[in-house]
């Protein structure tokens, strides 16, 4: 048995939505090496994986909070949801899909020490996740325009 076409389209949106956060996330830590040119950090970190964004995003607001504490509190709690987020994503994406033989749902399950089989994800959780990461893409943008704006 195969993901049906909700559960294919739900995990379409959640690797998407994943790919905006990314950018979110670089977009923001670009403004805060250099607010007035982002380029400079698309070029400096234009390559690094998405951990290593968000530890950068929690360091450098470090720095801004001696300017703009509240600014950079909120920049920490989306760091810290974001990566909360992208966990989750990588738990959906990375799995494989099996269908569960007594109740005939499909679980995913990843293959390794720190990963148990998940129960069933339905696709209603999925299209969830996707929300969520809609919602923290958006406030991502509007912490990146308000760094912007301060500085």
């Amino acid at each position: 048995m195969l993901l049906n076409d909700d559960q294919l389209r739900a995990i379409g949106r959640i690797a998407v939505q994943a790919a905006e956060l990314e950018f979110t996330m670089h977009t923001l830590v670009s403004a805060l090496v250099n607010p007035s040119n982002i380029n400079i950090g698309f070029l400096a970190f234009a390559r690094d994986q998405f951990s290593s964004m968000q530890h950068r995003a929690l360091r450098l607001s470090e720095e801004l909070a001696r300017e703009d504490y509240d600014l950079a509190e909120r920049i920490r709690r989306w760091a810290g949801e974001a990566k909360k987020l992208q966990e989750r994503r990588n738990e959906i994406l990375h799995a494989i899909w099996v269908m569960d033989q007594p109740t005939g749902t499909m679980v995913a399950v990843r293959l390794s020490r720190r990963h148990a089989p998940q129960a069933e994800t339905p696709v209603t959780e999925l299209d969830s996740l996707a929300d969520t990461m809609t919602a923290a893409v958006r406030e991502g943008n509007e912490l990146f325009s308000a760094l912007v704006r301060e500085r």
